[in-house]
């Protein structure tokens, strides 16, 4: 009764299905990305995507798998998840099942010439407790058996092998018990001489073998372990440790993000596991509206309200549900809408509020979101398309940089600024790039999809730093226009966070960003390209890559943009499907097979039912944007001088330990 009641009172009923995407998303694992794209996201895999799982505590060992780490919010390994499940996918579909090992930000080979130790290095004598081979060895046909049996062991550090004598004796060597460590053992292997240098004694270290990059096994792996452990009475999923707590929400709201991705990309060959993730996810869902009703939303779950409500409406969409099922969903994105912020209100009050960064990214798509529930709510009568695009630039007014984001370091600036001084966190500029690919497919307004593309090519890579010149080890947590230093700055022109801020590492600042840049590349592929209402194919942003719609067209897209200017794209569709690109806002000059094609809109074309091809010019210009600033913009990317460059090491200790 008090379903109906509240579902009324909204003026919408169970029957009632969501409203359509003006665009319709593809499912995950359509999309083969090419070119510069899948360099791009192959160098994300060999980075810190593929090898966090190996060694970041938070990852390797969270509490979402059974270990210690991830404590608190329990954030860090759904971030990470909803970001890696599209990436893997993606990568999949190009090929790429396995990537070799690598080490630190030079990308080099484990031991740089194979993973073995070199057989009887100079100095190579390891001073630990002898683990095998006792006082005399033991017996082994060369030296080269004594390591071999070493690298099998994963307690052996090192090895010592006595050549003088037949058969060879082998000792190997463990870690010395910290108690004993201020005194080694004893050299072991060879006849010593007076000066304590071995004659014929062969030693060497034990340098591990180094685990390739399996990123598709990654991510089966953790998402196994969620599914099997969440709870049988509550169907809770992951750790709950606060089930008070109006913030408890928010952890898992990544997870549920990453299990309908998981679940997307499964669905055409493993309906098993389609059903079983959408089961989990509503299981979770009902009860985490079971729980609302005594514990509001709160916090972090107060402010990002809005992905909890996307992926109930993704259960709705995509789902076997029965009515009431349907309805409790329904109920439950009320619910959310209702204790959430008031994201209406506050973009309205831009900018005499503030507030987080990452929280406006997400609050970004909340109108999309809910149109999609109400399609005829509003908010100082406006309609919430109306309130998306207002929101959009307000933003650019009050904050708005070259690179397509606004300021947040970590908190919108008061009183409010644009300059390039200033800086945006990386949480920030993925959370935001997603926002603007959600509302894009929402509504249709084609400034959203310019704006995505200007934050993918500008504000997202700008993060990065690479001695090799394009890997993904070392990011910063807050870029700025600006800047022209990546140091320990103190004092620092940015209000909220610590003097490292700026500088480029695994954690910089917090380790938040270092769990959430994964779903940046990964999420713009994914939205290069859509199905339209009347069934046609819709290139929607520009990069190199191909896909499979649901109706069987096949869509691929051969360019170099955004350095280059030009685009190939070839549809073999049924004769009489639709083809609409987009002409992005800036390409003023832009032409379709040589004629002349309106910026700002979709042209539309006609598939003959062969290989029809559509030869794309969008003669970019460079121009001062805006006129009375110093910023000079060739779209898509902006354009800023080079410099000249030198770089050092903080140690840990330069960081206070953190």
């Amino acid at each position: 009764h008090n379903r109906a009641m509240l579902l009324a009172t909204l003026g919408l009923c169970t029957a009632v299905p969501l409203q359509p995407y003006a665009y319709q998303p593809l499912p995950v694992g359509s999309v083969t990305p090419k070119g510069w794209l899948l360099k791009q996201l192959t160098l994300q895999a060999e980075g810190l995507s593929g090898h966090l799982a190996q060694f970041w505590h938070d990852i390797m060992s969270s509490v979402w798998i059974g270990g210690s780490g991830d404590g608190g919010l329990h954030e860090r390994t759904p971030y990470w998840l909803n970001g890696v499940i599209p990436l893997a996918f993606l990568l999949r579909n190009a090929g790429i099942d396995e990537l070799p090992p690598v080490a630190g930000i030079y990308k080099a080979p484990w031991g740089r010439h194979g993973w073995m130790s070199t057989l009887c290095e100079s100095g190579g004598e390891v001073r630990g407790a002898v683990i095998a081979g006792g006082v005399a060895g033991y017996p082994v046909e060369s030296a080269a058996e004594c390591r071999d049996d070493c690298a099998a062991r994963s307690d052996c550090v090192g090895y010592a092998a006595e050549t003088c004598s037949a058969p060879v004796r082998c000792w190997h060597k463990g870690q010395l018990p910290q108690a004993t460590a201020a005194s080694p053992a004893a050299p072991v292997g060879g006849k010593e001489a007076a000066a304590g240098v071995s004659t014929c004694a062969c030693h060497g270290r034990n340098i591990p073998k180094p685990t390739p990059v399996d990123l598709m096994g990654q991510v089966e792996r953790y998402v196994e372990i969620i599914l099997a452990h969440a709870n049988a009475t509550s169907g809770w999923l992951g750790p709950d440790s606060s089930p008070a707590s109006g913030g408890q929400y928010w952890g898992p709201s990544n997870v549920l993000q990453a299990l309908w991705q998981w679940a997307e990309a499964k669905r055409e060959g493993d309906e098993a596991a389609f059903s079983k993730a959408s089961r989990a996810m509503l299981l979770h869902l009902l009860e985490q509206r079971r729980r609302m009703a005594k514990a509001p939303l709160a916090s972090w779950a107060k402010a990002r309200w809005i992905d909890m409500a996307k992926s109930a409406e993704w259960l709705i969409d995509n789902a076997r549900l029965t009515d009431a099922q349907r309805g409790e969903l329904l109920e439950l994105i009320a619910l959310l809408k209702a204790q959430g912020e008031d994201w209406d209100g506050w973009f309205e009050a831009v900018p005499r509020t503030s507030n987080h960064n990452v929280n406006v990214a997400q609050g970004l798509k909340s109108a999309a979101v809910w149109w999609r529930f109400n399609s005829s709510a509003s908010h100082a009568n406006l309609s919430m398309a109306q309130l998306s695009l207002r929101r959009m630039r307000k933003l650019d007014a009050a904050y708005g940089q070259p690179t397509g984001m606004y300021l947040g370091d970590e908190i919108t600036p008061v009183p409010h600024t644009r300059s390039p001084s200033r800086g945006i966190e990386l949480c920030g500029v993925v959370e935001a790039l997603y926002s603007y690919e959600a509302m894009y497919s929402v509504h249709g307004t084609l400034a959203f999809a310019d704006r995505a593309e200007r934050i993918a090519y500008n504000a997202l890579p700008a993060t990065w730093a690479s001695p090799t010149g394009g890997d993904m080890w070392a990011h910063q947590y807050l870029q700025a226009v600006n800047e022209i230093n990546a140091i320990k700055a103190s004092p620092h022109v940015w209000q909220h966070d610590n003097a490292f801020s700026e500088t480029y590492g695994l954690e910089p600042n917090f380790g938040c960003c270092t769990a959430n840049f994964h779903q940046g590349w990964p999420k713009f592929a994914n939205s290069l390209f859509h199905s339209a209402p009347d069934g046609g194919v819709v290139v929607s942003m520009w990069a190199p890559a191909a896909a499979k719609l649901p109706s069987g067209a096949t869509v691929e897209v051969d360019t170099t943009y955004p350095f280059g200017d030009d685009a190939t794209v070839t549809v073999r569709a049924a004769a009489g499907t639709p083809v609409y690109l987009r002409i992005p806002g800036w390409a003023v000059k832009a032409t379709v097979n040589g004629a002349a094609a309106a910026n700002g809109t979709l042209f539309r074309g006609v598939a003959t039912g062969g290989a029809d091809v559509f030869a794309v010019a969008f003669r970019s210009e460079t121009r001062r944007d805006p006129p009375t600033s110093a910023e000079i913009r060739r779209d898509p990317p902006a354009v800023g001088a080079p410099q000249s460059r030198s770089a050092g090491v903080f140690t840990r200790a330069d960081r206070g330990g953190r």
